[in-house]
């Protein structure tokens, strides 16, 4: 005979873990008995990738102004180099590089994403919120 669990997850936390279904062309389910079998870790770079696109909702300010200072720096020339990233990493930081991704979440945001999933243990009060 079957049993049946189940969890309450706010909707951003379900959204997720559907985002990573879609990502790894597996149902929901799928996501969930293999969370299970390895102890709920995200197994990001062994059986399932946790890297999910962004969500416009997910891109903050900074980061699209930071994107869009990087462009800047990349088109513009500088002397004796070739390219910006001919440039050296200091040259480059001190220009104000630096690194961002509007494409997918990064590794400690997902990580916070599962953390919150476990927090509901114990507080349960982010699902009564609307």
């Amino acid at each position: 005979m079957m049993k049946t669990i189940s969890i309450n997850l706010t909707d951003y936390q379900h959204g997720y873990l559907k985002r990573i279904a879609r990502e790894n062309r597996r149902k929901l389910a799928d996501i969930i008995y293999m969370m299970i079998e390895t102890g709920g870790t995200c197994l990001a770079y062994e059986q399932l990738d946790c890297r999910v696109r962004k969500l416009e909702s997910e891109k903050t300010e900074a980061d699209l102004a930071q994107h869009k200072l990087n462009s800047k720096l990349i088109s513009d020339s500088y002397e004796g180099y070739e390219s910006f990233w001919n440039l050296p990493e200091e040259k480059r930081k001190e220009l104000g590089y630096r690194q961002v991704c509007l494409e997918h979440l990064s590794e400690d945001q997902y990580n916070k994403i599962f953390e919150s999933i476990g927090d509901l243990v114990i507080d349960t009060s982010p699902l009564e919120e609307k």
